[in-house]
């Protein structure tokens, strides 16, 4: 999973932590959220050190802007590099069955940005069906 992933799915997996789930899964999911909330983090604070070094933010602005395009490139080139580096967070994926099996309901937007953790079934259900 890289930053990029990271950031746009804290919402979805704080909604799914918030959810049921069997103790095992739901611990999981709490040190999954705590790794993920430093790893952000961090990747806001080098986020903002870029800004600052390539830009520069009006008193009163929420935004940033740029001296000159070269900046304004270099800054959205090292922000990319940023993006697509892989997150450094361990972690269990989740087998769909489990929310299944638990009456979880979870929006297909959601689905899509846990597309990283959870998984369509788990090495046990490959397991049986390959002795079967």
């Amino acid at each position: 999973m890289n930053n990029l992933q990271l950031v746009g799915s804290f919402e979805a997996l704080v909604r799914l932590s918030q959810k049921e789930l069997p103790a095992i899964y739901s611990l999981r999911l709490k040190k999954l959220l705590y790794k993920a909330k430093e790893e952000i983090q961090l990747f806001e604070s080098v986020r903002l050190e870029l800004l600052n070094r390539y830009g520069f933010a009006k008193e009163g602005a929420t935004n940033y802007e740029f001296e000159t395009q070269a900046k304004k490139l270099a800054w959205e080139q090292e922000y990319n590099e940023l993006l697509l580096t892989e997150a450094d967070i361990k972690f269990e994926q989740i087998p769909i069955k489990v929310l299944i099996d638990n009456n979880i309901s979870i929006s297909s937007s959601d689905l899509l940005l846990l597309d990283w953790l959870i998984i369509e079934e788990d090495n046990n259900d490959k397991e049986k069906k390959n002795n079967q």
